[in-house]
Parts: C-alpha cells; sequence; structure tokens
C-alpha cells in the first residue's frame, strides 16, 4: 500500500523545516546537472526530474503517504557489523559477506 502521490502544493511551505522549496533553491542534494535524477513511470517513459519536483525525493517510495523527510539518522556502525558473515555465517541463498574495511579503517 503505496498511498496517494504528494504533489507539490500538497507538503507545507514552511522553509524552516522543508528548505528544499525551490523559492530557496536546492541545498541537500548533489547538483543536477552532474547528477541527474532520472524517473520512469509505469508506460516506461522516463525524464530528468529537478529537486523542486514532486518526483524527486531522497527517500524511497512515498509508502502510505508519510514517508517524505528523511530526519538524517544514520547511526554509526558496530565493529561486529563489519564481520557478520564470521560471526553468524552465511545464509544459504544470500549473498552475505563481511566487509572488506574494519572499523578500525573507518577511524579518524
Amino acid at each position: 500500500q503505496r498511498g496517494r502521490e504528494l504533489r507539490y502544493r500538497d507538503i507545507p511551505a514552511d522553509h524552516l523545516r522543508h528548505h528544499r522549496l525551490s523559492l530557496y533553491g536546492d541545498n541537500t542534494t548533489l547538483d543536477p546537472a552532474g547528477h541527474p535524477r532520472v524517473f520512469v513511470d509505469p508506460t516506461g517513459h522516463s525524464r530528468t526530474v529537478l529537486p523542486h519536483e514532486a518526483d524527486y525525493t531522497n527517500n524511497a517510495l512515498t509508502a502510505g503517504g508519510v514517508v517524505r523527510v528523511w530526519g538524517k539518522q544514520a547511526w554509526r556502525f558496530h565493529p561486529c557489523d563489519f564481520r557478520m558473515a564470521s560471526r553468524y555465517g552465511t545464509p544459504v541463498g544470500s549473498s552475505l559477506a563481511d566487509w572488506p574495511i574494519s572499523y578500525a579503517d573507518l577511524a579518524p
């Protein structure tokens, strides 16, 4: 159940909460000219989508019509997260593998 598509006009115009409004420019993503985002509709037609358009999103789908803004919480990995295959084994039919780097490799 994906819910209805949210249009640009459906998102409140609060520039303190929604700073991707076209009036203020796009300051949250890569440069669209060098990194275009392409939207493909159900009929197979594709087009480049600009940051202020409804089909442009940093999220996956708009599940239930409510997941529109990502709160930017990305929890730090734990050292054991880099060695899941070694720690738990590889499930049959999966592609689980240990990371080629360790937690210590990412230390500042």
